[in-house]
């Protein structure tokens, strides 16, 4: 189903039949990736399965860039990282990964995507968004942040055998029907400062924004019950 034409992009609504050139477009550019702790590659059966949905884009009918959510409950979502906001018991979409070859850069297709995805799920009672995104990846939390999400949570996640450890990731969170808000004092602080953001979350302060090399925190005014 397309949802969205840029020129010569098209953004159309892909299942598991279109697996094949979704792994192959991901292993062409993880190739290419320097630091590849910031990506955490999944696999086909976990970007196909039942509780999922793809968007990919697409260029003179080749795949350039994709993007897939994943749908689950509270209990099994990013939400058990979390210690410092009340999320609702609800379902949640976890916004998974998105990957853009260089022929698509430069051309908002992070966002775009994003946005088109929010949009169709929205439609079918979606509200709540959240998403990880490495600290190391500064166009990817930029893009993030400026799009409207806040950034909740610094933690070590999906930890598996061949990262015990887990990984060490922004979380972040967008409600919607009941958007946080905030309070006008601000802090700048650079991603790297990591102390600092763990104090500050457990203060209530959540990042907002991100200019000039820092993050922008304010703090929480009203917690969702």
């Amino acid at each position: 189903m397309e949802l969205y034409r840029d020129g010569d992009l098209v953004y159309k609504v892909i299942d598991k039949s279109n697996s094949r050139e979704i792994m192959e477009l991901v292993e062409d550019i993880y190739s290419r990736i320097d630091n590849k702790d910031t990506f955490i590659r999944d696999t086909t059966e976990e970007m196909t399965s039942g509780n999922t949905s793809l968007i990919g884009v697409y260029k003179e009918d080749e795949l350039v860039a994709y993007r897939y959510m994943r749908f689950t409950n509270k209990e099994d979502s990013l939400a058990k990282y979390v210690k410092n906001l009340n999320i609702p018991d609800q379902p949640i979409v976890i916004m998974e990964a998105v990957m853009v070859h260089e022929d698509a850069r430069g051309r908002g297709v992070q966002n775009k995507s994003r946005e088109l995805m929010m949009n169709y799920l929205e439609g079918k009672g979606y509200d709540i968004f959240m998403s990880t995104v490495s600290p190391d990846n500064e166009p990817s939390f930029r893009n993030v942040l400026t799009s409207g999400f806040q950034l909740i949570e610094l933690a070590d996640v999906h930890a598996d055998e061949d990262r015990p450890e887990g990984w060490t990731r922004f979380i972040f969170y967008k409600n919607l029907n009941r958007p946080l808000e905030f309070i006008e004092e601000e802090k700048f602080i650079k991603p790297k400062d990591f102390e600092t953001i763990k104090n500050l979350i457990k203060n209530k302060f959540f990042g907002v924004d991100y200019k000039e090399g820092y993050i922008i925190f304010r703090k929480l005014k009203v917690q969702e019950e």
